[in-house]
């Protein structure tokens, strides 16, 4: 029987109580990615293995197409704690469950996503964080989480690499079957 449904099927056999629970739950997928990034990928393969609604995290000033521009306003950002406006917003928060795709900046989370986290009520709200880079990985984020958003349910993340996002299906889907609550 494994034979004939494939991967998909198998993954679909090891789904847990706790992910059954949240698809059955309102979830709302937010992500910030660069025009065209790999963090917008990511968000789109969970988006479309969870459903619910999609949102794009938004800076209202665009970041510069340069690498080194966004580096240093990344890092005057972070330095001077800034919270830049966002080009679009919820009404509200209605969701009872989050997947937060970002990507790591600088061992962080990027501004435009600290303005999202601090923009909405995410108390009792279960989290779900998803990150990208190319070398920090998701413990990283997971303090400044913690500190950003303290009511919240956080659940064990994902980090993928900016080299393994065209691959990532089976892993995005193994990692979802398996979610479980962050230790406190």
């Amino acid at each position: 029987m494994i034979r004939s449904l494939g991967i998909f099927g198998l993954i679909l056999g090891l789904l847990s109580g706790s992910l059954m629970e949240l698809s059955a739950q309102k979830s709302l997928v937010a992500y910030f990615s660069l025009l065209g990034g790999i963090t917008q990928s990511v968000a789109r393969e969970v988006h479309q293995q969870v459903g619910g609604d999609i949102f794009r995290i938004e800076a209202l000033e665009e970041y510069p197409s340069s690498y080194r521009e966004v580096v240093d306003r990344a890092k005057r950002e972070r330095d001077q704690q800034l919270l830049p406006p966002l080009r679009t917003t919820l009404d509200s928060l209605p969701y009872d469950t989050i997947y937060l795709c970002t990507p790591i900046w600088l061992g962080q989370l990027p501004a435009p996503v600290r303005t999202f986290l601090a923009t909405y009520y995410f108390e009792g709200k279960v989290v779900v964080p998803i990150a990208t880079s190319g070398g920090s990985k998701i413990e990283k984020l997971i303090p400044h989480l913690k500190r950003a958003i303290p009511s919240a349910r956080l659940m064990n993340g994902l980090w993928i690499h900016r080299n393994e996002v065209d691959n990532s299906t089976n892993r995005i889907a193994c990692w979802l079957a398996t979610l479980k609550p962050l230790a406190p």
